[in-house]
């Protein structure tokens, strides 16, 4: 990411406390991350047990998503699974103490990231400050035993790889990462905006392994059979689920607002698909590579049909980049962060908690964000014409000029 504006640059070669925050950074992150896992990892994390009881229903080449399973049905590609079929030869409660180790882990990892990509002397203070804007999405992951986390880790690891110049294996990454949640197949679009026809090939190489994958349990047929089931439970999962307050994605919002004021079903949910497309256009059309790709991924839940809290933590590398930006952005960030989290049933029950979800509150509060970083402008070593030819070659054979 490029440097922001209007931050001072550091010496070189001395020690600042700036330069102590960058290297404490991934320590507090893991050291929160873990006192949130330690909160849950005994009584909660319940989708945990979908994930573990569809890793064994892959490797018996069993039905995935009956209708009997209800809201505890799993959701995501059946291919994935052989990636966490590893999971199911400890017991249920070992397997969720691993994922949520992993959960900190990933976390310290891609703070770690952002303080490098973040060539800025408030780098660690921006990505503290980021972390703290997601840190309710955070303990809903720990709460519900979610993947989003492992979509953020799949994702910056997708865009450092991108950095590289390692195209392929950006697309495979995102393609795995769309595996769990589709949303992450926005990249993609980028990429076909961008014409950056190896990251693409590498999405189809990546798409196309996840569908193989289940040849190993269920066989050629049960392979059709499997995804034909993922679809049928595609095309009903969000039934009653979107008008929920507990989505706090903008397709939700509009829906329920225009629902709320007598508007038909049909054109309640056509205006969501307006606002939520809005948003995505803005994402796409910023100044390329940042802050576009930060607000792609900031786009994947706050576009979402179903945008629950968790899903935000793919916001943090727009809440740091925000950050960065200026005294007044880390300001209101910190205070987003901070309300959104003091906003926890356990601490303030449901007579404050629920009307905060249901006036869509923490949701606005995303969109503002949003708003803010859009609205920043270009950023330095950004351009709104992005290279058309992947690299490393540019498009006329010399090397490629990228900002990393």
């Amino acid at each position: 990411m490029p440097s922001p504006p209007g931050e001072p640059a550091a010496e070189t070669g001395t020690r600042t406390p700036a330069r102590d925050w960058d290297r404490l950074a991934p320590w507090i992150v893991a050291g929160v991350l873990a006192i949130m896992a330690m909160l849950h990892v005994v009584r909660h994390g319940g989708d945990f047990f979908t994930y573990w009881r569809a890793a064994q229903r892959f490797l018996a080449g069993a039905p995935q998503y009956p209708a009997a399973d209800g809201l505890g049905t799993y959701r995501y590609s059946p291919g994935v699974l052989l990636l966490l079929a590893p999971f199911t030869l400890v017991p249920l409660a070992a397997g969720r103490t691993i994922w949520f180790l992993l959960v900190v882990l990933s976390g310290a990892w891609v703070a770690r990231r952002l303080v490098r990509g973040l060539p800025s002397p408030l780098a660690g203070t921006a990505v503290l400050v980021g972390f703290l804007g997601v840190s309710r999405p955070f303990l809903d992951e720990f709460f519900y035993g979610q993947a989003d986390w492992l979509v953020l880790a799949l994702l910056v690891a997708a865009l450092a790889a991108e950095d590289r110049r390692r195209d392929v294996l950006a697309g495979v990454l995102v393609a795995l990462a769309g595996g769990l949640k589709l949303a992450p197949f926005l990249l993609a679009v980028d990429f076909a905006l961008r014409r950056r026809w190896r990251a693409l090939g590498g999405v189809a190489a990546g798409v196309l392994a996840l569908v193989a994958a289940p040849l190993f349990t269920y066989g050629p047929a049960g392979t059709v059979g499997v995804h034909q089931e993922w679809m049928a439970s595609l095309s009903t999962s969000a039934v009653g689920m979107v008008g929920g307050h507990l989505n706090q994605g903008i397709f939700g919002i509009v829906a329920r607002t225009a629902g709320a004021i007598g508007a038909p079903g049909v054109l309640a949910t056509g205006i969501a698909m307006l606002a939520a497309a809005a948003v995505v256009v803005a994402a796409l059309s910023a100044a390329w590579p940042e802050p576009r790709r930060a607000l792609l991924l900031f786009a994947l839940a706050l576009a979402s049909p179903l945008g629950w809290t968790w899903n935000f933590v793919t916001a943090w590398p727009a809440l740091a980049l925000l950050a960065a930006s200026g005294p007044r952005a880390r300001l209101g960030v910190g205070i987003f962060g901070a309300a959104l989290l003091a906003c926890v049933y356990d601490v303030v029950g449901p007579r404050i908690e629920d009307p905060v979800f249901r006036l869509s509150l923490p949701g606005l509060g995303f969109l503002g964000l949003f708003v803010l970083l859009r609205a920043a402008g270009r950023w330095p070593g950004s351009t709104s014409r992005p290279p058309r030819c992947s690299p490393p070659a540019g498009c006329d054979g010399s090397r490629s000029g990228r900002s990393p």
